[in-house]
């Protein structure tokens, strides 16, 4: 059976996956059949809940006239709600318009947008050319806020549904993980008993390709391929499958205890090799999302990576494709230094 979906009260169990305390039913991934999976969503349509990165918040729609879409990737990410510790955000149809008032963050129109409102709160913007149109509010700490957007104004290939974080969601996270100095990172991850490995590498260095590879090894699951979760929690440091992603075959809500962490790179030595925190750390700086626009954030998100760099052993790997990833891994660092 498959460990539980984290929340945010929880315990370890003996093969260190981090498990969820939750009333029943409690998700399983990626092992959820189809009709739990879609009678559970059907459930959820007015208020969903969700847990990802062990952070829990809900989207609440009512009164909003919406039909609430959920992307197939999100489907394994979906909780009980939790009467503590999660943000709720409020879904609502209206127009979306800057004011006067607020104070400039960051500022990529064709892209997305950062405002500090009159109040203190932060305010995401999506683009005009990416419909409908949606201004993201929270408050500081992430505990509630709500979503406006021009839902009435849907593109027709997009269907009568709509999910209201869509291509906003992840930048979102990446700023709500900065108030716990914890990372999004650009990596694929998998869990294998019990313990978490990380392959780090920017487009193209093959992460994907060897997600796809380690996935066929008995006992692994693919946390992602393309971005991680990687927060300190309880005097160590974990990684979380993300749901921002193409394929659920790929991704996973299931985080564990982080063992080692790969960087991808063709331009070393075929095989695995030994990276020092120094050049690791280096290395990270260049895969982590980090919100430089918000400056009082960047020193204590870099001297996290530091941790990272003293507590978990860094490696450079050149994976060549056809081959077995675990067992190069076992190969090169031999079993009794996968603990």
């Amino acid at each position: 059976m498959s460990p539980c979906l984290l929340a945010a009260k929880g315990e370890t169990l003996s093969n260190g996956v981090y498990k969820m305390v939750v009333p029943e039913p409690v998700l399983e991934a990626p092992g959820l059949v189809e009709e739990n999976k879609f009678s559970l969503a059907e459930s959820f349509r007015d208020i969903i809940h969700f847990n990802i990165g062990n952070l829990n918040f809900s989207l609440d729609k009512r009164g909003s006239g919406i039909s609430m879409k959920i992307p197939d990737c999100h489907v394994f990410f979906l909780a009980e709600p939790q009467p503590e510790n999660r943000l709720i955000l409020s879904v609502k149809t209206g127009t979306v318009e800057k004011k006067a008032e607020w104070n400039p963050v960051y500022s990529a129109p064709d892209m997305w947008e950062l405002w500090v409102d009159e109040t203190g709160r932060f305010v995401f913007l999506t683009p005009d050319i990416a419909p409908p149109k949606r201004c993201i509010t929270v408050d500081r700490d992430f505990t509630s806020g709500e979503v406006i957007g021009n839902f009435n104004i849907i593109p027709a290939r997009e269907g009568p549904e709509v999910y209201p974080l869509q291509n906003i969601e992840i930048t979102f996270f990446i700023n709500w993980l900065a108030n716990s100095n914890d990372l999004v990172l650009h990596a694929a991850g998998a869990l294998i008993d019990g313990k978490g490995y990380c392959f780090a590498g920017n487009s193209g260095r093959g992460k994907s390709t060897l997600a796809k590879a380690l996935r066929a090894e008995p006992g692994c699951t693919i946390l992602g391929e393309d971005n991680l979760i990687l927060r300190w929690l309880n005097g160590q440091f974990w990684i979380f499958g993300t749901p921002w992603h193409t394929n659920p075959e790929m991704c996973s809500p299931l985080g564990a205890p982080l063992s080692k962490f790969f960087f991808l790179d063709r331009q070393a030595e075929q095989g695995i090799h030994h990276c020092s925190p120094v050049e690791g750390t280096s290395r990270l700086l260049q895969s982590a999302f980090i919100p430089y626009y918000r400056k009082e954030k960047v020193a204590g998100l870099v001297n996290r990576i530091g941790m990272l760099a003293e507590q978990v052993p860094f490696f450079l790997y050149h994976y060549k494709m056809g081959t077995d990833p675990w067992d190069t891994i076992r190969s090169n660092l031999g079993e009794e230094k996968l603990v």
